[in-house]
């Protein structure tokens, strides 16, 4: 196991973090789907973009 401390995460992530926190956890699980679903489109998306712009 690595002794490597994680990076201080940036104050928008430390925002998102408390702003789930004071969720009930069956609204933070529904919150982090949503969201895995939004990145998750939004990298295809860039993806698609730089295919298309890369011929």
């Amino acid at each position: 196991m690595s002794s490597r401390a994680l990076p201080k995460p940036s104050k928008r992530i430390a925002t998102l973090v408390k702003m789930m926190e004071s969720l009930p956890e069956t609204l933070q699980d529904r919150v982090v789907q949503h969201l895995r679903e939004y990145i998750l489109k939004s990298n295809n998306q860039q993806l698609s973009e730089c295919l298309i712009y890369a011929n």
